[in-house]
């Protein structure tokens, strides 16, 4: 079960028996703490309109957590933006795929630790997004394994965007796809 409150913030996520799977519908914020050692969610599904909060420690512990889609369904705002603050995902150890189906006016900012100790972290997929309007912040994936890590991005891009010299500077593979 998921708690929503008025202001659209993900506050709280309770198991429900056999519930692995976790699609919500459309919210702005998930909350500190909404998904903080909570077991059996193997696979989060969240939609958003403009923007989209990941706080701090939103998933802390969140052990069974393996792969996370963020799906951007409004692009009439200027002004979207996706936003990974430090520590949201600490300590998820199963965690390996981040997919972020976004418009191509959306800037995303992964703050430094935003995947700090999630060691089986392989795929980050930016689908849409300009990489220029990508902001990987140093230490992003702090005491994750970057030689498994690939950072891989479906859009514009070139071999000089931020992104790309991102993964260069820090070791991480890096692959442009053009549609």
């Amino acid at each position: 079960m998921i708690i929503i409150d008025k202001n659209k913030r993900l506050v709280r996520y309770i198991r429900d028996i056999d519930d692995a799977d976790c699609t919500t519908d459309p919210f702005d914020t998930i909350a500190e703490g909404a998904f903080s050692f909570a077991s059996d969610v193997g696979r989060l599904s969240v939609s958003f309109n403009g923007r989209l909060v990941v706080e701090k420690k939103a998933f802390e512990k969140c052990n069974d957590l393996a792969a996370v889609k963020a799906h951007q369904i409004d692009d009439a705002s200027d002004d979207c933006e996706l936003l990974f603050q430090h520590n949201a995902f600490k300590d998820c150890p199963k965690l390996c795929d981040i997919d972020l189906q976004v418009r191509e006016n959306t800037n995303i900012v992964i703050e430094s630790e935003a995947f700090c100790n999630c060691p089986n972290l392989r795929t980050l997929l930016i689908d849409g997004s300009d990489a220029s309007k990508v902001d990987i912040h140093a230490n992003a994936f702090s005491n994750c394994d970057r030689n498994r890590l690939m950072i891989i991005v479906k859009g514009k891009s070139s071999n000089n965007d931020r992104v790309a010299c991102f993964a260069r500077e820090n070791g991480i593979a890096y692959k442009h796809m053009v549609e």
